[in-house]
């Protein structure tokens, strides 16, 4: 069964090919091109998973998690944060205790995982979440 993931992310370019790839693997993506319009696509929609943009200009990564996670309806759901400022953000994201809204990261691996593994992610978290 296919997961549906939501996509937030200000820059077209990045939008488009995240989209493209999940699509090509068989998962339903929504597209939200900032954090206000990504927050009323998971309160109307409810998908298995969110990739967040970390900096976005009408409302940034950080405020998006801050929302999910306060929001009863919300609030099981699993967040990726995406960032193009991996170095920059790190610190941001320790001195906001980020970790307390997304509880793990995903790191670069330095060799491919196989995508069965990555399946198995997205699988997991569809059975996890609440019915729709």
């Amino acid at each position: 069964m296919p997961a549906r993931i939501l996509v937030i992310e200000d820059n077209s370019d990045n939008l488009e090919l995240m989209s493209y790839l999940l699509t090509a693997f068989g998962h339903i993506v929504l597209k939200a091109m900032d954090g206000v319009e990504g927050l009323q696509l998971a309160r109307r929609e409810k998908p298995d998973l969110i990739l967040c943009d970390v900096q976005m200009r009408k409302l940034d990564g950080f405020e998006v998690v801050r929302q999910v996670r306060q929001d009863s309806e919300l609030s099981y759901m699993r967040i990726v944060a995406v960032t193009a400022y991996a170095m920059s953000d790190v610190g941001r994201i320790r001195w906001l205790h980020f970790e307390t809204h997304c509880p793990g990261r995903v790191r670069q691996p330095r060799r491919r995982v196989p995508i069965a593994r990555r399946r198995n992610f997205l699988r997991t978290n569809s059975r996890n979440s609440p019915s729709r």
